[in-house]
């Protein structure tokens, strides 16, 4: 009899804790059935992203919102150029041909005149350049405007009697024109150019005071004053 009491009495107690059990699940008030009590940073959980789709009128608008709408006038290409094009250019005219000793019109109150164009040994300075018989041509620029007259792009050139170029040198007397003369006031230069004894008997000279403009031509004997 005693075993079948104990019997019984564990199996009311197994029963008691049982029942104990199943409240305690089921009270609202135990840590176990309260949600909150989990992280919310838990491992699996993921971040929340706030949406900007359903913003509402008067919100900060994004960058893209401020700017301007695209360009929709077509912009022609750019012709491209061509190494086979050419550039044209104003012909420089040169004046009628004055005597050697006679004066010239440059325009605009200057007149350019030759002084003389002498026969005489050159010397050579510079290397290249090679002595012999030569021309020495003086030039002077009479200057009556009323302002001054710019000289520094003065060209003077010489061909002989066969039409060929003499040579420029350097030494003296050859001396450039000042690079400018005062209004009224009249300037002179000495250039020297090598040329061949034979070929002397008659020269052309040119002079240009400004690029550009009527180049003026003497033409003659070759003299002296």
């Amino acid at each position: 009899m005693s075993d079948n009491r104990g019997v019984r009495l564990l199996g009311a107690l197994t029963l008691a804790g049982a029942l104990l059990g199943i409240a305690a699940c089921s009270d609202p008030s135990s840590p176990a059935s309260d949600p909150s009590q989990f992280s919310s940073t838990s491992a699996g959980a993921e971040p929340s992203v706030t949406s900007t789709a359903n913003a509402t009128p008067g919100s900060t608008p994004s960058p893209s919102d401020s700017l301007p709408p695209p360009a929709t006038t077509p912009v022609p290409q750019p012709t491209p150029g061509s190494a086979n094009s050419t550039v044209p250019t104003k012909p420089v005219e040169t004046e009628r041909a004055k005597p050697l000793d006679k004066t010239a019109d440059a325009g605009r109150d200057v007149s350019v005149r030759l002084e003389s164009v002498r026969k005489i040994e050159a010397k050579a300075k510079l290397p290249g350049e090679v002595a012999g018989p030569a021309l020495a041509v003086s030039v002077k620029v009479d200057n009556d405007s009323a302002k001054s007259l710019d000289l520094s792009s003065v060209v003077v050139n010489l061909t002989d009697a066969s039409d060929a170029p003499g040579t420029v040198m350097s030494a003296a007397p050859a001396k450039r024109l000042p690079a400018s003369v005062k209004a009224g006031g009249s300037a002179s230069g000495v250039y020297v150019f090598t040329v061949p004894s034979k070929q002397q008997k008659t020269v052309t000279v040119t002079v240009s005071i400004t690029p550009g403009k009527s180049v003026l031509k003497f033409e003659g004997k070759p003299f002296a004053k």
